[in-house]
């Protein structure tokens, strides 16, 4: 298995795992963190990372229950080096000031790669929040050598019928710089 996944693989792999993940039509927001935390948490441990991450336990020996700055970590740890590879914050709270301050977070630590899993509503712009979280990354004055770079992941619910719930996905990668492009087009995954 390669030792560093792109952002933009893990986020095809998310994408593919999210249906399998546990999550069910009338899963809470606290469910929803803890399930795609999990699938991260193992998704690390499969890269051979150091993990840690708080609100669950698996039993792996390099999985450390409990949180170090961020929702979820990866981080390389071994005799000649101990660097912090991802770092991830998941926040279901759709208003746009408890988005920013979870990223707030992110841009503030030192790992390569950082990944924002958030939620909006169906009458939020999600290309607001976007800029948003993008023009932070480019006023920001701290950066990680070499460049660190951001995956945003933007669920979205909709309810085309009582029961039956579609995820509308849409990921964005954000340079160092504050250049942002998306992912491809916004895909519909179903929830049962």
């Amino acid at each position: 298995m390669e030792t560093s996944p792109t952002l933009s693989s893990l986020y095809r792999q998310y994408l593919d795992a999210l249906p399998k993940i546990g999550v069910h039509t009338s899963s809470s927001g606290a469910e929803w963190t803890r399930h795609i935390k999990v699938w991260w948490a193992k998704k690390g441990i499969e890269y051979s990372f150091q993990v840690w991450a708080n609100g669950f336990d698996l039993k792996y020996v390099n999985f450390h229950k409990r949180e170090f700055m961020v929702d979820l970590l990866w981080e390389v740890d071994n005799e000649r080096v101990a660097k912090m590879q991802m770092a991830s914050e998941c926040e279901w709270d759709m208003t746009p000031d408890e988005i920013l301050w979870d990223f707030c977070k992110l841009v503030y630590v030192k790992a390569g790669q950082k990944v924002m899993i958030f939620q909006v509503s169906s009458r939020q712009e999600d290309d607001d929040i976007v800029n948003e979280l993008s023009g932070l990354v480019k006023r920001c004055r701290i950066k990680q050598e070499p460049a660190e770079q951001y995956l945003l992941i933007r669920h979205k619910d909709y309810w085309p019928e009582p029961n039956r719930l579609i995820q509308l996905m849409r990921g964005y990668i954000v340079e160092q710089d504050g250049s942002c492009k998306t992912l491809g087009k916004e895909r519909k995954i179903i929830i049962s």
